[in-house]
């Protein structure tokens, strides 16, 4: 079951059409004036407006405040103004019958969808004569998205959780099925469980040899470094592990024909995860995620979990009292932000990516594009050149137009505006970004641009 999760379409998943890469039918090279020998952009520009319902899904972790809590009208209404549509981590063991049932009725009452996590249990748990077995009628509610069997296994426990995926895809075909999964700095004892000879490359090999049931693949990666005293960012950089793991699993999910889910890092924790100190921290790991064909985006974390893993000022969207914090503003603001063009983005099919060695920063910054084993070097659409490390998505619609999500790859505590230069055989280009689109002419075929710290921009090139 491949395709876009839409607003417009929460019940099941749908495909996006191709048409052999999306090459224009006449494959015609480049006008002589315009330097160099790329395939012909498509005539005439293109429409989608016809699309304009269609929305990325965006969720979010929600750790309860301990055992029975229950939800809290205002603090779903928040989730709700701030683009988010479904929550994430609602366990169902934390809770007794009177409160999962008093949270069941929030959540429908709020607007809010749901996942219901049998995170600890096994899906005969909940299905009937279970001893959870209550739960059940509420899995075929609207509100009630699916079912997460359970966050970060290793894969001597992937057996199990395929069957109780399986068990519930069996009576439940048209909801969703999740498993979050690890990302490449986890350790071997955390990939394999008991099997200690597992590297990240075979956990994810094994995910697609082992999960038929699920529905697409989420995983986390948290790319924000540095350390943090009393709230403030003490020194940072992004984690050059980041591009190797996307990459992974964008090729896992493409030859899967799932759909790619991805955690944003919307607070600090631990000894070496800074906060976001901005709304470009946010949009930086939403540009960059979408560049690997990211189809839904989900924060961590909405609420302040309760562990000891998170310290005093470590604080999610809303803090201990369910207060909104800089977070929250963060994440709302680079929501609208994608909102602006995320149903044109969902027309298009991913690719690969190009990433670029910037010719002024590259060498200072911690890009990590040595690690990437699949990526393009070259393509016969483009080329391209920026001052800072950055990172081009290929993208094709059903019509034959390309699409580029492009980002720099920068940490935006640095401060530096990547000036890009893409070259097409075409003389328009219809660019999304910072909120607005526009048309460019481009006589000569060649679009420069500067991106600001965090900043993106979905590049369509057209003729006309």
């Amino acid at each position: 079951m491949a395709g876009i999760l839409t607003l417009s379409m929460v019940g099941g998943l749908c495909a996006c059409g191709g048409n052999n890469g999306g090459k224009p039918d006449d494959g015609g090279k480049q006008d002589p004036f315009l330097g160099g020998d790329y395939v012909k952009a498509p005539e005439g520009m293109p429409d989608y407006s016809a699309h304009a319902n269609e929305s990325m899904m965006i969720g979010a972790w929600h750790s309860q405040g301990g055992m029975r809590y229950t939800f809290t009208a205002e603090e779903l209404i928040a989730a709700k103004e701030a683009g988010i549509d479904f929550l994430i981590d609602y366990r169902i063991v934390r809770q007794n019958e009177k409160s999962n049932k008093a949270n069941m009725e929030a959540i429908e009452a709020a607007g809010m969808k749901l996942f219901v996590s049998i995170a600890g249990l096994q899906y005969s748990d909940i299905a009937p004569g279970g001893d959870w077995d209550f739960v059940y009628e509420y899995l075929s509610k609207d509100y009630v998205l699916g079912i997460v069997v359970e966050d970060e296994p290793g894969t001597s426990t992937f057996a199990k959780h395929e069957e109780s995926a399986a068990a519930f895809r069996k009576d439940f075909p048209d909801k969703l099925c999740y498993i979050n999964f690890l990302p490449n700095y986890a350790n071997a004892g955390q990939l394999g469980g008991q099997d200690l000879g597992v590297t990240f490359d075979k956990y994810v090999d094994q995910i697609s040899e082992s999960f038929e049931s699920l529905t697409h693949y989420s995983y986390d990666f948290y790319p924000l470094a540095g350390q943090m005293s009393a709230g403030v960012v003490m020194n940072y950089t992004l984690n050059s592990l980041w591009c190797a793991s996307l990459e992974k699993f964008a090729n896992a999910a493409k030859a899967d024909e799932k759909d790619l889910w991805v955690f944003i890092q919307s607070m600090s924790f631990g000894a070496n995860n800074r906060s976001p100190q901005g709304m470009n921290d946010i949009t930086l790991q939403n540009y960059i995620n979408m560049c690997y064909g990211a189809r839904v985006l989900q924060y961590f974390s909405y609420t302040t979990p309760d562990t000891n893993e998170f310290g005093e000022y470590d604080v999610g969207m809303l803090d201990r009292d369910r207060q909104k914090t800089d977070n929250y503003d963060y994440v709302k603001a680079a929501n609208e932000e994608l909102k602006t063009f995320d149903s044109v983005y969902l027309q298009f099919e991913w690719e690969n990516v190009m990433p670029l060695v910037g010719t002024v920063f590259g060498d200072n910054l911690n890009s990590g594009f040595d690690m990437l084993k699949t990526h393009m070097t070259s393509s016969e659409h483009f080329t391209a050149t920026a001052n800072a490390d950055t990172v081009i998505g290929q993208f094709h619609d059903a019509n034959g137009y390309k699409g580029y999500m492009v980002a720099g790859l920068t940490d935006p505590m640095e401060d530096i505006t990547d000036t890009v230069s893409m070259t097409f055989n075409a003389n328009r280009v219809l660019v999304y970004t910072g909120g607005q689109s526009k048309v460019v002419e481009i006589p000569t075929g060649v679009y420069t641009f500067n991106l600001d710290a965090g900043d993106g921009a979905f590049l369509i090139p057209f003729n006309a």
